[in-house]
């Protein structure tokens, strides 16, 4: 029986949610994997999303479990919490604005980590989705050493919301680092990376919402800090993925600054210019 495979925990820290929470939540309903879990924790909101949570809860008892932070923890605190907390094999963080469109994309992914013990996390493509209703294709490599040589390359391969992780992996190697205010998924996934390997899977699963209205420019200047911050604390288990490092580190640095002082709409609509489509394709 299908309730014989390892069970799933995906992770949801939120925060004043309220207007995307249940397509969120909906979307990890439909998935068509049954022994999951759905563990949320409200950072404090202030408008109805603990509501929306309990609503929740209450229909799906044996599915949905939820947590309320009295204060404000931070995304970093609150996704410890959450992993705390899994009782899955593996587990997936969703944010609370993003959503799967593929019903099928847990058991994709469990069947290729039950297939490959050596992966210690798996991601796929998906759909950014812009304010203004256009959507487009994030494609990526999809390899170990592909992915590898694109982080040190400066770009984050991976969308937090695609990747299924081995929640013991995670925690053996310390969870998220609350130190960084970004790029904390990014972190886990190289000290992950450490012992396992990474995989990417070339199907849309997933729904990324490119919220720009909530990134300042001082944050987008932060993620770009902390991305190097990252790459830097990392790179000596990584040696074979970059070439004369200080080279390396020094065009990173100009080009993540440099980029993180124009508009985000601007730079995501301009990268992925030629997969743009109306969202009615979505």
């Amino acid at each position: 029986m299908m309730f014989n495979q390892p069970k799933v925990s995906l992770l949801i820290a939120t925060r004043n949610g309220e207007q995307y929470l249940s397509r969120a939540l909906e979307s990890v309903l439909a998935q068509t994997y049954p022994n999951k879990e759905i563990i949320i924790i409200d950072d404090a909101s202030q408008d109805r999303t603990y509501q929306i949570m309990q609503t929740y809860a209450q229909k799906y008892p044996s599915i949905i479990h939820i947590a309320r932070n009295a204060i404000n923890q931070s995304v970093t605190k609150t996704a410890n919490l959450l992993l705390e907390r899994a009782n899955g094999v593996y587990a997936g963080r969703l944010d609370d604005d993003d959503y799967y469109i593929d019903p099928q994309k847990i058991e994709k992914q469990v069947q290729f980590l039950e297939s490959h013990p050596e992966y210690g996390l798996v991601g796929t493509f998906c759909k950014l989705l812009f304010e203004d209703g256009q959507c487009a294709l994030k494609k990526t490599v999809w390899s170990d050493a592909a992915l590898r040589r694109k982080i040190y390359q400066g770009t984050n391969p991976f969308i937090n919301s695609t990747v299924l992780f081995r929640t013991q992996a995670a925690r053996d190697s310390g969870g998220f680092d609350t130190r960084l205010a970004t790029t904390q998924d990014l972190e886990l996934f190289l000290k992950i990376g450490k012992e396992r390997k990474f995989a990417v899977l070339p199907i849309v699963t997933t729904v990324y919402t490119v919220r720009t209205q909530t990134v300042s420019g001082k944050r987008r200047r932060r993620q770009a800090i902390d991305m190097i911050s990252v790459l830097r604390k990392h790179h000596k288990n990584y040696a074979n993925f970059y070439h004369v490092w200080s080279i390396r580190l020094t065009k990173i640095i100009v080009r993540q600054l440099a980029v993180s002082f124009l508009p985000r709409a601007f730079v995501m609509q301009w990268k992925y210019r030629k997969s743009l489509e109306k969202r009615n394709t979505a």
